[in-house]
Formats: C-alpha cells, sequence, structure tokens
C-alpha cells in the first residue's frame, strides 16, 4: 500500500520508497524503510501530514505514492 492510500490517523511501517529526485531528501528527514509515522492529516491536494521520530512533515501527493507503507495492527500499537 501506498502512504497516499491511507487514512489520517492510520499508523504505519515504511517498507520501501521509491528511487528518484525524491529519495535523498526523504531519507534526510527520516523516511527510510523500518520507520514507524502517523498520518496526522490529508490536505485536498492530496498531500498527506505525517508525524515520524517525533517531527511532523507535510508531502506532497506525488511524494506520498513512492512511499510504500504497512499498516501496523492496532493490537500492536
Amino acid at each position: 500500500m501506498r502512504l497516499s492510500q491511507c487514512r489520517e490517523c492510520a499508523e504505519v511501517r515504511v517498507v520501501g520508497v521509491a528511487g528518484g529526485a525524491a529519495l535523498p531528501p526523504l531519507l534526510r528527514v527520516g523516511l527510510r524503510p523500518g520507520v514507524r509515522l502517523r498520518v496526522t492529516g490529508r490536505a485536498a491536494f492530496g498531500g498527506v501530514a505525517v508525524a515520524v521520530a517525533g517531527a511532523r512533515m507535510v508531502l506532497d501527493a506525488a511524494t506520498a505514492r513512492r512511499v510504500g507503507v504497512a499498516l501496523i495492527p492496532q493490537h500492536v500499537r
């Protein structure tokens, strides 16, 4: 599943990030495979707001589509 498909309040683990120009900046801000994050909001233009490692950031729609995630089951949270 892609980060762009996640509902607000979903907790997920990053499983992969597609390459391209978006990859280095995402790695610098901590979005890499294995990282847990929570979707904190959705923007009308398709962007996704997330909380990761104590920081909050908004990814544009194209970047959110590059981030592959797996939902974390509620009982594991």
